[in-house]
């Protein structure tokens, strides 16, 4: 019960900061200051705020509306009826079409109702590609409704995963600091975890500057650490760049390790063979990628005699994670050639790992089975 009136009073207020920001002299309260800070000069035009601002703006809009009650109903399991999140008769009832080839918003909002996941499924997705504002109020609504248990949660989470709304990260985000239901604060950081683009990964960071207490603080921490979307290697670097907060550096550069692609670790090496203070988060940070689209990034950072010695440990140790002959190959043929004891003793642990994970006998140090070529590599 809980839930679904959380849900529903969610729907409807983002459904009201949305048409805020289309109608800016709806009469709204003055915006508060509990968490949002102020975004300059008002008159300046909309296309002269920066995007993170502007959705402060509209997320100032949405916390100081008290939404309307609104009753939630429930599952009655003799019929198979289903609660709505939205008040109305008229979404009790369902069509006969599909929302394959629907696009009506209407429409979509009746079928995202209907009781059957794959109808519901295909409606969200449309509604999340219809980007309106009703639309996504009324794709976040039916999102926060859903059970995390049910076998197709994960197929409704990736058809919202490209809600590209600022106000919707930075309401999830702030929802998540406030939220007393533990049910509902796992709903949200699904939801959060599925995003995929730039904006959650900024407003998960506005938010670590003003968290509501240590939960909320680790609950954005982690999730902003556990980022997996290429789309989002540009927003870490920029959080990796800013010097402002330690902190949010050290997170952003686990963030570039979970990516874990050929960009992240570009970034990752730089950094770490810096003498920025961050160097040495960056170092342990690259040590734990373990993606694939990164393995040849971390084997020509794993090679390069210009590399710091304690980078290219990182590199191998990472590398340590891609059950590969050409990386095998690679760190035997690297453990030869180089006279670093350090590297040395990476390496060969790497090897043990991967030795372990294959469930064989670690390859030697001392033999090869071809020609040694450049690069730390061998052909055969």
């Amino acid at each position: 019960m809980w839930p679904g009136l959380i849900a529903a009073l969610a729907a409807i207020s983002l459904l009201a900061l949305l048409v805020s920001h289309r109608s800016p002299e709806a009469g709204l309260p003055p915006p508060s200051q509990e968490r949002v800070q102020t975004t300059g000069d008002s008159a300046k035009s909309k296309d002269s705020v920066p995007p993170v601002k502007r959705a402060s703006r509209e997320y100032t809009a949405l916390r100081t509306i008290v939404p309307t009650p609104v009753a939630v109903q429930a599952t009655d399991p003799t019929t198979g009826e289903r609660g709505y999140e939205m008040p109305f008769l008229s979404t009790n009832r369902v069509p006969t079409s599909t929302p394959k080839t629907e696009t009506d918003p209407v429409k979509l909002r009746v079928l995202l109702n209907s009781g059957t996941p794959s109808i519901e499924i295909e409606a969200l997705r449309q509604l999340v590609q219809n980007g309106s504002e009703e639309a996504i109020a009324a794709a976040l609504g039916k999102m926060l409704t859903l059970s995390v248990t049910s076998p197709s949660y994960n197929r409704y989470l990736a058809a919202f995963a490209n809600c590209r709304s600022a106000a919707v990260a930075m309401w999830l985000t702030d929802f998540l600091g406030r939220t007393q239901i533990e049910e509902v604060r796992q709903q949200v950081l699904a939801i959060l975890a599925a995003l995929r683009g730039p904006e959650v990964i900024e407003s998960l960071a506005a938010q670590l500057e003003k968290t509501a207490d240590l939960m909320h603080a680790e609950d954005c921490a982690i999730t902003l650490a556990k980022a997996s979307n290429p789309a989002q290697a540009t927003s870490l670097k920029v959080l990796l760049d800013a010097k402002e907060s330690p902190e949010i550096q050290a997170i952003a550069a686990y963030g570039l390790a979970s990516v874990g692609n050929a960009e992240a670790c570009a970034v990752l090496v730089e950094k770490a063979s810096s003498a920025e203070a961050i160097a040495v988060a960056c170092r342990d940070a690259l040590a734990t990628v373990d993606s694939s689209y990164g393995q040849e990034a971390l084997i020509q950072a794993a090679v390069n005699l210009e590399v710091p010695s304690a980078v290219r440990c990182s590199a191998v140790q990472a590398l340590a994670n891609q059950q590969s002959q050409r990386v095998q190959t690679v760190l035997i043929n690297l453990g030869q050639a180089t006279s670093d004891a350090s590297l040395q003793e990476t390496i060969y642990q790497a090897l043990q790992i991967q030795s372990a994970k294959q469930n064989g006998t670690p390859p030697q140090l001392g033999s090869t089975a071809g020609n040694a070529g450049i690069n730390g590599e061998i052909w055969f």
